[in-house]
């Protein structure tokens, strides 16, 4: 019987000394994920543990663990501080706040453990912590299908906003990549409604915030929730 996944929020409530090993392996497992291919990546693991301190201090940073070991990762943070004027002003025409909307940065499932519905466990959970603020976040252009697709199922909208970004690659190289945004829209809750008056329109724009938690037979045609992106996440 194989053991069940427990998806851990870990926060800035206690000392990081008491979360070190998951740290850790979190950090070990996110350049492991992103130096394969398609990324071909390289990451220092002190500029990732910095990455990963901030987001457990000031954001959110979500673990995937099966047997004590970190098998996935979500992490956000309340805004975005890295994006030129041009790209910021688009964002904002959009009705994105680039300060305090909720920007979602790293999501990352180990090759060992794809295909059981991991990313679909971490989102659910991040969407329980978020239910309605803004959201948006940037990903990859080419070969990146499985990951648009993974962001649709919840109802996040692709921008033309593109943006390209140098990185380096695993073989010591300087490649640049095409990003493109991906908005997710605030729903309005009965409680912030000010009159309290639901005009039958909210399904059809995407104001609801009816939210099936285990998304399986939400817009699912597919067998078993499939929607491209198992094999990476």
């Amino acid at each position: 019987m194989s053991n069940p996944l427990e998806i851990r929020h870990i926060d800035g409530s206690n000392s990081l000394e008491n979360y070190q090993d998951l740290l850790d392996q979190s950090i070990k497992l996110y350049i492991d994920i992103f130096r394969d291919p398609p990324y071909n990546e390289d990451f220092n693991y002190h500029d990732v543990m910095n990455e990963f301190t901030n987001y457990i201090v000031s954001g959110c940073f979500l673990l995937a663990i099966i047997d004590f070991e970190v098998v996935g990762f979500m992490c956000s943070s309340v805004g975005m501080d890295h994006v030129n004027d041009e790209i910021e002003a688009d964002i904002i025409k959009a009705g994105i706040n680039i300060e305090t909307d909720i920007y979602i940065s790293e999501l990352g499932v180990s090759k060992n453990h794809r295909g059981k519905k991991i990313s679909k466990k971490l989102i659910n959970k991040f969407m329980t912590i978020y239910p309605y603020q803004n959201m948006f976040l940037r990903t990859g252009v080419n070969n990146n299908d499985h990951v648009i697709n993974l962001y649709k199922k919840y109802n996040f909208e692709v921008t033309d906003i593109r943006e390209f970004v140098t990185n380096k690659r695993a073989n010591g190289q300087e490649e640049v990549d095409e990003r493109l945004y991906m908005f997710k829209k605030q729903c309005v809750s009965e409680e912030k409604q000010d009159d309290g008056y639901k005009s039958g329109a909210e399904e059809f724009y995407g104001t609801s915030c009816h939210y099936d938690n285990d998304h399986d037979n939400h817009n699912d045609t597919s067998e078993n929730y499939r929607s491209g992106s198992e094999y990476l996440y």
